[in-house]
């Protein structure tokens, strides 16, 4: 199945555990970020009937910031950095 083949790659590639599910609310958050303010084109995408639970998550101030600290996780695993940089430590 697809979805296993993603999920195997991410975790060979980049160490990510990362669930279908995940997966499809990626892509959806990455449609909504190239395609801004075109709900139905998002509901369409995802399967939903209307636009309300795709306004209701995909505009969220709180799930874009998440969105995009996971994009940070990504590209530092990508660059072969740790997922997390380490904080300096004060003297």
């Amino acid at each position: 199945m697809l979805s296993g083949q993603i999920a195997k790659l991410l975790r060979t590639e980049l160490s990510l555990e990362f669930n279908p599910h995940l997966f499809r609310h990626l892509a959806g958050e990455r449609y909504f970020d190239a395609n801004e303010n075109d709900l139905k084109g998002a509901a369409n995408l995802l399967g939903h009937d209307g636009t309300d639970s795709v306004r209701g998550f995909y505009t969220s101030p709180r799930i874009k910031a998440a969105v995009e600290r996971f994009d940070r996780v990504v590209l530092r695993l990508r660059a072969g950095l740790p997922a997390v940089a380490k904080k300096k430590q004060r003297r």
